[in-house]
């Protein structure tokens, strides 16, 4: 039988593709709910340019936080400060700087 707790219960968050599926079962064993990026607490990733991570950003006034935080949890068996794991947006926004260079060089030819 797997282990159990109450750590996450009340709560809920979506996980990017980006995630272990082994971080999204351990945060449903603690009592934590599955829902879209719409309507989540918590908005999970390992990186910011992920696909399904890096479209939530525009415009948006959001933190995604690591998926560690779900691991780390279960190995104190109590809520880390969340804010530890604010993922960085400075890697995404260079990203999309690169994304940008590359369409308005591509434009050119």
């Amino acid at each position: 039988m797997e282990k159990t707790c109450d750590l996450f219960r009340g709560s809920s968050a979506w996980f990017s593709i980006s995630t272990p599926k082994t971080t999204r079962a351990m945060w449903v064993r603690g009592g934590g709910s599955v829902e879209g990026a719409d309507v989540a607490e918590y908005l999970f990733s390992n990186d910011v340019t992920s696909p399904d991570t890096h479209v939530l950003y525009p415009g948006a006034q959001i933190i995604v936080f690591h998926s560690d935080y779900v691991r780390t949890a279960f190995k104190l068996a109590k809520l880390p400060a969340v804010t530890d794991y604010a993922l960085d947006p400075w890697p995404l926004i260079d990203f999309w700087k690169k994304l940008n260079m590359e369409q308005d060089h591509g434009a050119e030819e």
